[in-house]
């Protein structure tokens, strides 16, 4: 507990141990209640295939007998009828059950950006806060990721036991806050996409310690995971269908990332302004080109840029990118330091981004 307080602190928390214990409580009692609505839906499950099993060889032994036996033919219907009747019965009984478990499991309609409306402290800005949080991986090649739920807000990811491990990192701990642009620096490594995959929610394999926190208040490592899934994350590489133009692209996104409850209308109109938030939108009919194709469109710079303009289709609240600048030019990568920083600036986004020994121009844009 005295390591949650200090946790809590360092985050810039006003929050007491007391409450903190409570939260913990809380969440705790949430998830036992989830596993056993799980446990007692399998077993209510079982139950039923297994006596409806065992009675419809109960029936049809009968059936045989009095068959063999050559009974009354009106004494074999009635038995017949009666069979027909409890197997309805059990049937409906049945279907009413599995109807009433379900109701009582949360619904989940729309996108997961929807659902993680709902489950996220707020809407609007989001500050993450992160610490002590350490990573180990196994040293073996024969590894097999085996999540653990646990009761608290203390994530944690287990794996295969007995096998070594090697400790990645240890004890990180941080603030990212919203309208800031924050730079993770580093030698390759050190450990920079580790702590972005961590920060994320996109580690599955290995395991890892520590608390991770939205606007400074404790959630299930779940409703963390969930909300993070729904923000932006660009990655080193940018990966598209090269025959198709910019705004084919980013359309094709939107038809599979928007929710349908957008018209067709209010997506394209989304596509166009994020077209004009990177300033795309002179090369928006410019194919995009690539070596697979052999054909010559979008250069580095504003393949990143698409990569960036498709994470913000969603209008997500956090945007994370790993290496940004990787293989760009100088001119390029100020270019784009400097839309990220206005992203931050004007759209009030939480933007974090790994970088590797940039130049005094780029560093300076940065304000954490």
């Amino acid at each position: 507990m005295d390591q949650l307080t200090n946790a809590l602190a360092f985050a810039n928390c006003s929050i007491t141990t007391t409450k903190a214990h409570e939260l913990i409580l809380d969440v705790g009692a949430q998830r036992r209640k989830e596993l056993e609505l799980v446990d007692t839906q399998y077993s209510n499950a079982l139950l039923g295939v297994s006596f409806v099993t065992v009675f419809g060889i109960c029936l049809c032994s009968l059936y045989a007998f009095y068959r063999s036996h050559m009974f009354h033919l009106h004494v074999r219907a009635e038995i017949a009828h009666l069979g027909t009747f409890i197997l309805v019965q059990l049937f409906v009984h049945h279907c009413w059950v599995a109807t009433t478990e379900t109701k009582a499991l949360p619904a989940f309609h729309g996108t997961l950006m929807d659902h993680a409306m709902d489950k996220s402290p707020t809407a609007g800005p989001c500050t993450i806060s992160f610490a002590y949080l350490s990573y180990f991986v196994q040293e073996t090649s024969l590894y097999v990721a085996r999540p653990v739920l646990l009761y608290t807000s203390f994530c944690k990811c287990g794996g295969r036991k007995g096998a070594p491990e090697k400790q990645i990192m240890h004890d990180a701990s941080g603030t990212f806050k919203p309208g800031r642009l924050t730079a993770i620096m580093g030698p390759s490594g050190s450990g920079k996409t580790t702590l972005l995959n961590l920060v994320s929610g996109r580690v599955f394999t290995g395991s890892y310690y520590g608390y991770r926190l939205l606007n400074h208040e404790l959630t299930s490592p779940t409703d963390y995971d969930v909300f993070m899934s729904s923000q932006g994350y660009v990655e080193q590489t940018d990966t598209f269908i090269e025959t198709m133009t910019v705004r084919e692209s980013l359309l094709f996104s939107a038809y599979l990332r928007l929710p349908d409850s957008m018209t067709l209308r209010e997506k394209i109109e989304r596509v166009q302004t994020i077209l004009r938030v990177v300033q795309l939108d002179d090369a928006a009919n410019t194919i995009i080109g690539g070596l697979l194709s052999g054909l010559k469109g979008l250069s580095g710079g504003q393949k990143r840029r698409l990569s960036i303009a498709t994470e913000l289709l969603r209008l997500p609240s956090v945007l994370i990118l790993d290496e940004p600048t990787s293989g760009l030019d100088s001119t390029s990568s100020l270019l784009l330091v400097q839309m990220l920083a206005s992203l931050a600036n004007q759209q009030g986004l939480t933007v974090v981004s790994t970088i590797h020994q940039p130049r005094a121009e780029i560093f300076d844009l940065f304000h954490d």
